[in-house]
């Protein structure tokens, strides 16, 4: 069965859209300095509404804090990971899009090299894509790898009103 790559932009703009409601309804965690936990978790929320009403999507689970491949949990050689946010399905080889998550000014050395894992196509979990997403205070920006490679970048201003 050949993947269709359209389901990964879709998801992608699917976590760009939950980011920018996450910046209109929720600034108030970025501005009172929240845990970046209890960020991921509104986002995480506001994914699953928009997958949940897409045809294509829908059958995807969205998971924080996941750490298992079946009944295992995820490793790399450091030990076990934990990635922030996962858009796959439970107990399959069907891994859609891995995200981290990080508030500005935190290292991002750790979360590169665990997307840059998840994402290789040879290695044991061939996530489809993985966002490396940096929340700031009045923008966010987007590093998409891709079989184990940062392959873009961007940055979006968010307009409060």
């Amino acid at each position: 069965m050949k993947f269709e790559f359209s389901l990964v932009y879709k998801a992608i703009d699917c976590c760009k859209e939950a980011i920018q409601r996450f910046y209109k309804e929720d600034y108030n965690l970025i501005e009172m300095k929240s845990s970046e936990r209890s960020m991921v978790f509104r986002i995480g929320l506001y994914i699953n509404e928009i997958v949940s009403n897409d045809e294509n999507l829908r059958e995807y689970n969205i998971d924080c804090e996941y750490n298992r491949k079946n009944f295992n949990p995820k490793r790399i050689d450091s030990g076990c990971i934990t990635p922030d946010l996962l858009i796959h399905k439970r107990g399959t080889n069907k891994n859609l899009i891995a995200v981290e998550f990080k508030k500005s000014g935190n290292s991002l050395s750790h979360d590169k090299d665990k997307l840059s894992i998840l994402t290789n196509q040879n290695g044991e979990y061939g996530y489809k894509a993985g966002l490396l997403i940096i929340l700031e205070k009045n923008s966010f920006k987007i590093f998409e790898y891709c079989n184990g490679i940062l392959e873009n970048r961007y940055k979006e201003k968010i307009f409060l009103t």
